[in-house]
Parts: structure tokens; sequence; C-alpha cells
């Protein structure tokens, strides 16, 4: 197998830290700069990724969104599988409430907070939002 090149692992950290800062501090709040801090990246390096703040926002949501789905879609195949579809949506309700409790509820669903911030703003990042409600 193949490993992945050095690129596509600075890629997915910052992914993986701007989904992190976005879903404590919101789309305002949150600076490219603070993002490549964390990582350890200089910023002509975003730039080769991404080409606005905007864009890698627009592609967090896709990213949060798949992801998301992709665990519900974990638990209901597995453990959840013998529950009922209500028991099943309490048991994901109750998870979701956990993890925000166990971030001192100090993060948010990245979704909601986008859409909540910067939907009227941003078209691409509303055509992102439309594409996670349409799956």
């Amino acid at each position: 197998m193949n490993r992945p090149r050095r690129s596509e692992h600075i890629r997915e950290a910052l992914i993986q830290e701007g989904i992190e800062q976005l879903s404590i501090h919101g789309y305002h709040g949150t600076g490219i700069k603070q993002i490549l801090d964390q990582v350890n990246v200089p910023k002509g390096s975003f730039y080769n990724f991404f080409a606005s703040k905007e864009a890698f926002v627009a592609e967090l949501i896709g990213h949060y969104n798949q992801d998301l789905l992709g665990q519900i879609r974990e638990y209901i195949e597995g453990e959840g599988k013998h529950l009922t579809p209500a028991e099943q949506l309490r048991a994901i309700y109750q998870y979701s409430l956990q993890r925000y409790a166990d971030a001192e509820f100090k993060k948010s669903c990245l979704v909601g907070s986008m859409a909540a911030e910067i939907s009227a703003e941003s078209h691409m990042c509303r055509v992102q939002l439309d594409r996670a409600a349409q799956q």
C-alpha cells in the first residue's frame, strides 16, 4: 500500500483543526493563522490547498457532514441495529448531548453554527449547507 504524501497529511490536519476551531469559536472568531499555528504549518501552505477561508469552510462543512453521517450509519448498522427507530434516534441524541457535555459545552455542531453565522453572507457555504441538508 502506498504511503499518503506529506501534503495529504497536512491537508487532513488543516481540516481536522479547522473543524475543531470553528466548532468552538465560530466563523468570525476563528482566523486562518490560529488554525495554522495549531497545525504548525506556514501560511503559504494553506493557500496551496484552499483558495480562501470561505472555500475552506465550505469544504469543512461537507467533510463534517460526511463524517457525522458515517458515524450515525455505523451506529444504526452496528450497535443500534436491534433498537427501534425511535430508540435509535434517542440514543443518537443522547450521544450528541454527551459529546457537547464532554467538551464542557464549548463546542457546537459545525453545520448548525455555520448555518446560523454565515449562510446569509456566503453563497459557497450555503450551497454546502444545502447539500448537507439533502443527504
